[in-house]
């Protein structure tokens, strides 16, 4: 006699009856531990140890089956692990390779780059590594020709950059820039500077020379606003500790000048031309 797996009566069979049997496997409802063991130590029990081999890592272990003769699966597994993985055949992977190559989406993508297969033909197909095409175009410095992919835009060699690159800049400051009869100011407070300087007749010229100093361990080129008379003009509107930098490291005289020093300038071109001077910028 066995134990009804649902309501646990002695039966011939598994259930006592079909209704036990659709509420088993309805519900899933599974034997407590004390139960399966009198099923297994009682004088009729008909359970049985086979010893199977892992179809994953081919470990050998002990499996319980009720009421069979031989093992119910053709494949068992010792853990999860190995049930959940999952092993690719060669075909496999030469199926998905191919219509990973031959999809539209990768197709599109090369066209767009530029990009060329680099590999070997079988049955017709190219199959191997994506080589991105490269093309030629002439350096800006010198002239002569860059090779680069086409999705890398390169417009100098890495020595014609080093030379050609640094040094003034028009337009490189946050202040409203612009031009005023031929001089590039980077700020309103140096366009007031030079309407001043021009309207009272005073000779200077913009600076284009960079000065060498150091800061926090790192050597850059300081480019003061102006030159009058050999005297240099830098127009700062604070003081900082870069700038005390600068002026240790600079040879030449020069004339730091921040808004206490260019109040009567600001009065001048302010009356003359109102607060909105910097509209007198050419277009």
């Amino acid at each position: 006699m066995n134990k009804c797996l649902n309501c646990g009566n002695y039966v011939k069979n598994k259930y006592c009856n079909v209704s036990c049997q659709n509420i088993h496997q309805r519900t899933g409802k599974k034997l407590k531990l004390k139960q399966i063991k009198k099923m297994k130590f009682t004088k009729n029990s008909k359970w049985k140890t086979f010893i199977v081999c892992c179809d994953k890592c081919k470990n050998n272990f002990k499996i319980e089956e009720y009421n069979v003769f031989k093992p119910k699966k053709e494949k068992y597994f010792c853990s999860r692990s190995c049930a959940n993985s999952k092993t690719w055949s060669q075909e496999d992977k030469d199926k998905k390779s191919i219509s990973a190559k031959n999809s539209n989406k990768v197709k599109e993508a090369n066209k767009k780059n530029g990009s060329i297969f680099n590999g070997k033909n079988i049955n017709g197909i190219r199959y191997g590594r994506v080589k991105t095409e490269l093309i030629k175009t002439p350096c800006l410095h010198c002239g002569k020709s860059i090779e680069h992919k086409v999705t890398v835009n390169k417009k100098y060699h890495p020595e014609c950059w080093r030379k050609c690159s640094g040094g003034f800049k028009e337009g490189s400051s946050r202040g409203k820039s612009g031009w005023y009869k031929g001089y590039w100011c980077d700020s309103s407070w140096e366009l007031a500077w030079v309407i001043y300087n021009l309207e009272q007749n005073i000779k200077f010229e913009r600076n284009k020379k960079g000065f060498e100093y150091v800061f926090e361990n790192k050597k850059s080129l300081f480019y003061p606003d102006f030159i009058v008379e050999g005297k240099y003009i830098e127009i700062k509107n604070y003081n900082s500790s870069r700038l005390e930098s600068k002026l240790r490291h600079f040879p030449y005289e020069i004339e730091v000048l921040y808004k206490k020093e260019l109040n009567k300038i600001f009065e001048y071109v302010i009356e003359k031309y109102g607060k909105n001077y910097i509209s007198l910028y050419e277009k």
